[in-house]
């Protein structure tokens, strides 16, 4: 299932849609819809919940476990993640929201009526707050987000200092380079797991001394990460060295001697696999932890102005009030 198909759904439903959500009005009951994945959606209904924690323990039993699950029930909302297993997402849609209205009279379940901001009745718009639709009073919600314009992160300028981040890039790398250093030294021996520091500790170097948010930044890191990958090996090898009693100067000399040797080189030459392959491991894992784009989710997106509506000008599509079991091609799979 495609966005294009979440768009239809969303088309057929009459609801508003904004990238990779959609929100409005089913039953009495503001409704938010967020595509996870083609097989996932998130439903939230908004809503006054006496009880939350019996209304979900009955949520549980009452669906089928292939249908919904991570069922989450709030003062304020319910929220469950919708699975499709070849379906249609409009008859499902519908039977999720019949097993979940069929639950609110027993439950004591009602409209929320009061807004999120100041907490008072008497409201007249609804828009999206948090990851939710709720009703809210126009001017709260114009007192608490910006202008209704929607950032355009591709044209943003990129935070930080790019300089700073070298220097904090370059401090990474030669403390993650001690450990492998100080054991060379202690023992002549090496363990190929800590060239993995200092990558990680330069990209996370970078992250601490405010690098630039730029792609460059991360480039950076990379290529010093594999630079001083040889480097870090050769300086193993002289501590290696200065491990058998040796002074620096000794070692240093020594070391052209001992690359005549063909156990000298073979040793060096492993060494320098493990430092440039755990380089790029490192490398990788630093970009997905330290320095990884951070996406705004759909749901929580900036400018939240953009979903408030009136309710004199949202759309109030009534949900069918009941729906005869689930999608009848699937019925025998639940």
């Amino acid at each position: 299932m495609t966005l294009q198909d979440f768009e239809i759904f969303a088309n057929q439903k009459g609801l508003s849609r904004i990238g990779q959500i959609a929100y409005g009005i089913e039953g009495e009951y503001p409704v938010l819809i967020q595509y996870l994945t083609s097989t996932q959606w998130r439903i939230t209904l908004t809503a006054n919940i006496p009880q939350p924690v019996p209304l979900q323990a009955q949520l549980a039993v009452q669906f089928p476990k292939r249908t919904a699950t991570k069922i989450l029930c709030k003062p304020d909302s319910v929220a469950f993640t919708l699975c499709f297993h070849g379906e249609n997402p409009l008859e499902l849609y519908q039977y999720a929201l019949s097993v979940v209205f069929q639950t609110f009279p027993a439950a004591g379940v009602f409209p929320l009526t009061f807004c999120p901001f100041c907490g008072q009745d008497g409201c007249d718009s609804l828009c999206v707050v948090q990851d939710r639709y709720a009703p809210v009073h126009e001017a709260c919600a114009n007192n608490t987000y910006p202008p209704a314009v929607l950032p355009d992160d591709s044209r943003a300028p990129a935070s930080g200092n790019l300089a700073t981040g070298i220097i904090g890039a370059i401090l990474g790398l030669l403390v993650g380079g001690l450990p492998q250093l100080g054991l060379n030294f202690a023992s002549g021996y090496s363990l190929a797991a800590l060239y993995l520091l200092p990558a990680l500790l330069a990209f996370g170097g970078y992250k601490l001394f405010r690098g630039s948010d730029a792609p460059v930044g991360r480039v950076l890191c990379t290529v010093f990460s594999l630079v001083s990958a040889p480097c870090l090996t050769m300086l193993c090898a002289i501590a290696s060295i200065m491990s058998g009693g040796f002074s620096v100067d000794a070692a240093v000399s020594l070391l052209p001697i001992a690359f005549n040797t063909t156990e000298f080189v073979s040793a060096v030459v492993v060494e320098l696999f493990y430092s440039l392959f755990f380089g790029i491991v490192g490398s990788l894992l630093g970009w997905k932890v330290f320095l990884s784009v951070r996406h705004t989710p759909s749901e929580t997106f900036r400018s939240h102005l953009a979903t408030l509506r009136r309710y004199s000008d949202a759309s109030h599509q009534q949900a069918p009030s009941s729906y005869e079991g689930a999608p009848s091609h699937q019925e025998e799979n639940f």
